[in-house]
């Protein structure tokens, strides 16, 4: 357990010297002299004659700055500072901006991401797939007039159950009324 331990904390501390893009596939070595890394936590030296800095150690180059405790980690590429007044890498636009010569992409809507052109030709099927859509149109076909009879059934139902109830209604008062309208 102990050497386990030992081994993660020493993998650990190889990537953060090397730096995390180092070891991923494909990485292209760092151009240029490389800076010799100071261990975070250590006061950096300060050349003979200068003032000592009062306040947080600085960050090494190459390293992830260190998140106040009680902060929760940030995720994901962090974008690479451009000092003010410096031109950019060919290939490069400022932030926020798309590169010269290409136009803006148009606002997809919140949520739906890129858009895809809409298919405005005929759908091919293969011979299986339409003897299985003429077979679902048949029954579409189907259901339709078994509907439209059932309706017309239910429809002829209750036209006679409403002529018998008036008619005995009709019959019921008929004395009734004709003692009212002649008063």
């Amino acid at each position: 357990m102990k050497a386990q331990r030992q081994l993660s904390i020493v993998l650990v501390a190889m990537l953060v010297a090397g730096g995390i893009a180092g070891a991923q596939p494909g990485a292209q070595p760092p151009t240029g002299p490389t800076p010799t890394p100071v261990p975070v936590g250590q006061p950096t030296p300060v050349p003979v004659g200068q003032p000592t800095p009062t306040g947080p150690t600085p960050t090494p180059v190459g390293q992830p700055t260190p998140t106040p405790v009680g902060q929760p980690t940030p995720t994901g590429p962090t974008p690479t500072p451009v000092p003010v007044g410096q031109p950019l890498p060919p290939g490069q636009s400022p932030p926020g901006q798309s590169p010269p010569g290409v136009p803006a992409q148009p606002p997809g809507g919140p949520g739906l991401g890129p858009q895809v052109p809409v298919r405005t030709g005929p759908l091919l099927l293969q011979p299986a797939e339409m003897n299985a859509l003429r077979e679902v149109e048949l029954d579409y076909e189907r259901f339709l007039i078994a509907a439209n009879q059932h309706d017309a059934r239910l429809r002829t139902i209750a036209k006679r159950e409403f002529d018998s109830r008036t008619t005995e209604l009709t019959n019921r008062y008929t004395d009734r009324i004709a003692k009212t309208t002649a008063e």
